[in-house]
Order: C-alpha cells, then structure tokens, then sequence
C-alpha cells in the first residue's frame, strides 16, 4: 500500500496470490457483480503487469545493434583471416552481449512499477 493508499504488487509472490484470486473468484459462481468487476480489474492488472518493456529502449537498441554489428564484423574479419575459432569466439562473445543487453533493459512492468513506487510503500503485505 503506498502512502496515498493505493495498492500496488510488488513482489512475485504477491502477484502469483492476486492471480490465483482473480481466476478463482468468478469460479464461486456468486452473484455479486461487484466482487466479479473488482476480480476482472485484478486479472486486467495482473496481465497490465506481465508485459515486457525495454527501458531505456533508445540505449537498449543502440547496444543491440553495436553488439550485432561488431559481432558480425569480427565475425566477417576472422573469417577472411582463415580463423574459425576467433570467429567462433566473436559469435559467441557478441551473443553473450546482447543476452546481457536484454536482460538488463527488458524487464516486465510491475518490475518497474515496484521500483518507481518502493519509497513510496506506507505498508507492505502478502
């Protein structure tokens, strides 16, 4: 809960629990309407959640790129040396970079979110 009283999901576990209520609630068969909106607005916030996002993107691209354009050029140099095991390792090396730029700069949104609003947290729950 951040200060101004808005509940906020910030860890895996808190996530997990909101969507295993949000599946189960309309599952009761209950009718009551409002207990089943707030459980479609949980799912929506939940799904809003898992998307991924590069951030920053415009430095997450160059880096790709810079890695995928020298990997390619070692790569072509090795090659036109006669070695394929400094090409190989030039693939290799410039794979492993971009992995790394990716798993630095893509990260699903309630990852940013929970970090945009940490100082913000009045109460922590679940």
């Amino acid at each position: 809960m951040t200060r101004d009283g808005t509940p906020v999901m910030t860890t895996g576990r808190q996530r997990r629990l909101c969507a295993e209520a949000a599946r189960r609630v309309p599952e009761l068969a209950v009718d009551d309407v409002e207990l089943l909106h707030r459980a479609r607005s949980l799912q929506a916030a939940v799904d809003e959640g898992d998307r991924w996002v590069w951030q920053p993107a415009q430095l997450a691209a160059a880096l790709l790129i810079a890695a995928t354009l020298a990997g390619c050029g070692l790569v072509w140099w090795s090659m036109a040396g006669g070695s394929v095991l400094l090409a190989a390792a030039s693939a290799t090396v410039s794979s492993a970079a971009a992995a790394a730029v990716v798993l630095r700069f893509r990260k699903q949104r309630w990852q940013l979110e929970a970090t945009r609003v940490g100082p913000l947290i009045r109460r922590h729950g679940l």
